[in-house]
């Protein structure tokens, strides 16, 4: 059976959040709509992390793009939640520029892939303790859950570590994601 409305287009995370829009979007499809079981770091975004933690001294984060298959979210692409002159001042790792994410989200491939994710890391590059904490604190400003994931991003000797959590709305709790690297 043809659908009904062809012309929907997926409507982007950033599009929802900060435009509000209720526009109608395509559904997921049966393999983006499986329940995510573990991330995958590409070459790529673990590069974007590691130029992401030469910066030091605050508290950083922002969004992670990719894409969702098959119960794995692969994560493409991580950026900060926008120039620091433009967030607002103190170390708040969800801080987000409205424009900047729209740009990074209009700018990525809009067919394949979407702000599917929420990264942190502490001043001092080094693991995030608490990142259950931290996970409670995004699920309330609507950052993380069970669509989106906390990605916590740290330095340590054997180079960069992962730690990822999602929230399952069947338990009302937190579960660890197992991270795969590239």
């Amino acid at each position: 059976m043809k659908s009904i409305h062809p012309e929907w287009a997926r409507v982007r995370r950033a599009e929802k959040m900060f435009l509000g829009s209720t526009s109608p979007s395509a559904p997921l499809t049966e393999v983006e709509s499986e329940a995510i079981i573990r991330c995958r770091v590409t070459k790529e975004c673990a590069r974007d992390f590691r130029l992401l933690l030469e910066r030091k001294g605050v508290w950083q984060g922002g969004p992670c793009f990719g894409v969702r298959t098959n119960g794995e979210l692969r994560l493409q692409a991580a950026r900060p939640g926008g120039p620091r002159p433009l967030l607002p001042a103190g170390d708040d790792p969800f801080a987000l520029h409205p424009g900047y994410v729209l740009g990074l989200s209009d700018m990525l491939d809009p067919i394949q892939y979407d702000w599917r994710a929420h990264w942190i890391a502490a001043p001092d590059s080094l693991p995030p303790e608490d990142l259950l904490r931290w996970a409670d604190e995004g699920l309330k400003r609507g950052l993380v859950d069970d669509e989106y994931p906390l990605i916590g991003v740290g330095r340590d000797r054997d180079g960069l570590s992962y730690w990822a959590v999602v929230w399952r709305v069947e338990d009302s709790t937190w579960q660890d994601l197992p991270i795969v690297r590239p």
